[in-house]
């Protein structure tokens, strides 16, 4: 139950601080105003949030051992894009109509986005493993000097 709480935690904060981001690059170079009417802003707000549960929680998968890792990523990543493209169109962030390269752009940036993300996480993560199998490994050497240097002390006595 903890591990899920701070998954959602983290992607939910994610989230809305990618949401944040998005809002005020759109505010400074979109041209246009940002439309507060009609709840407009709180429906993306809320649909930040789901976008980020829908690639957060997913991320329990990792903890199955058994499953090939590519099918672990490929679970992850298909929740949480199709999360994303249905939230996307539900809330607005992906235009429709007569524009449809534009939802196209959106929907791929949006794939882009999660996936340097998703590296980034699999990036650090994995610098961590490498420095605790290296703290691992100098444990180990120390122990065995030291049997080493004990067995050696037992040979002498007899």
């Amino acid at each position: 139950m903890r591990k899920i709480f701070g998954l959602l935690v983290k992607g939910i904060s994610g989230a809305l601080s990618l949401f944040s981001i998005f809002i005020m690059l759109y505010d400074v170079c979109g041209g246009n105003e940002l439309i507060f009417e009609n709840g407009f802003y709180t429906k993306m707000f809320i649909g930040a949030i789901i976008v980020g549960i829908g690639f957060s929680l997913p991320g329990v998968v990792y903890e199955n051992e058994n499953m090939p890792y590519v099918m672990r990523f490929i679970i992850h990543m298909g929740v949480g894009c199709t999360i994303f493209v249905i939230t996307g169109f539900a809330v607005g962030w992906i235009p429709r109509g007569n524009n449809l390269w534009a939802g196209v752009g959106v929907v791929l940036a949006g794939i882009l986005i999660a996936l340097f993300l998703w590296f980034c996480f699999w990036w650090y993560y994995k610098q961590e493993v490498r420095k605790i199998d290296e703290k691992i490994k100098k444990v180990n050497e120390e122990k065995d000097a030291e049997h080493a240097a004990k067995a050696m002390l037992g040979k002498e006595d007899k």
